[in-house]
């Protein structure tokens, strides 16, 4: 796998960044907003589709009828007022859960470890915890805890299980770490500043990993990556499939990829 990340300064910085991404056979596959500065994260193995900015409605709209379409729901984003849902073609079913209490939403998502689903992704917006889970083969686990020493110390405890650390979301005081047990290796770094944050991505890039995770909180900077630790080339493809897009205006942009369905696709309005 073949990974990259940009800063921008803006918005019309950033979307440039997305072209020449794009340009390069490199999707976009998450973005984080801090204090002016706008970073992303790429690879060559994104396929499926990225859709926003949408409002909740809309959102919980598009994402049924792509479910019911058979696609993944691998990743939620929620960038200034607006909702960004990213999904991919692998095989099995996925859904989320919204929970406005972290205690409840951490106990919905034991329980539907223990059914055997894996959690893929946390996100956190308009009050609400949102936890996007999928079956495929792999076990997954977590941890949270609002003081980010002893969170890095949990994260510490879960690679040293043989866990990968795959997403990690800050919000509302509260450190959250999703964990697989796929194939591979994990590592993170972490800044105190953009400056010193990307100086440790470049270290992990030049050691063989692939940068697959940012967050930003509490004055710190989170970045997880993952791979062999071994250094690898990958022949991009010839068809970048990204799109360039600009992710905050006024007036909606709705971006869809190959395999996005009709956003009429009926609902469960009470599911959001």
């Amino acid at each position: 796998m073949v990974s990259s990340y940009s800063v921008a300064q803006n918005t019309s910085e950033f979307n440039e960044q997305i072209q020449e991404k794009a340009s390069l056979g490199l999707g976009l596959t998450d973005t984080e907003y801090v204090n002016g500065i706008w970073f992303g994260t790429y690879s060559d193995r994104f396929e499926g589709s990225f859709y926003g900015p949408l409002n909740s409605v809309e959102s919980a709209k598009y994402i049924r009828g792509q479910l019911n379409a058979g696609l993944d729901l691998v990743d939620l984003e929620y960038v200034n007022g607006g909702w960004y849902s990213a999904f991919n073609n692998n095989s099995g079913k996925s859904y989320y859960i919204p929970n406005a209490d972290l205690d409840a939403f951490t106990g919905q998502v034991q329980q539907q470890l223990s059914l055997g689903y894996d959690l893929v992704d946390v996100e956190y917006a308009e009050g609400k915890w949102f936890g996007v889970f999928g079956n495929n083969p792999g076990a997954s686990t977590y941890a949270d805890h609002p003081d980010f020493d002893v969170f890095t110390g949990q994260i510490e405890q879960r690679l040293s299980q043989k866990f990968d650390l795959t997403d990690v979301k800050y919000a509302d005081g509260n450190w959250f770490a999703v964990f697989g047990d796929n194939p591979g290796k994990s590592t993170y770094s972490t800044g105190a500043d953009i400056d010193e944050f990307t100086e440790q991505i470049e270290k992990q890039l030049d050691r063989g990993y692939d940068l697959v995770d940012v967050e930003y909180g509490d004055g710190m900077w989170l970045g997880v990556f993952n791979g062999s630790g071994e250094s690898a080339t990958t022949t991009p493809p010839s068809d970048p499939i990204t799109p360039a897009y600009d992710p905050v205006q006024d007036s909606i942009q709705k971006v869809v990829l190959p395999g996005a369905v009709d956003i009429n696709t009926s609902f469960d309005p009470d599911y959001w």
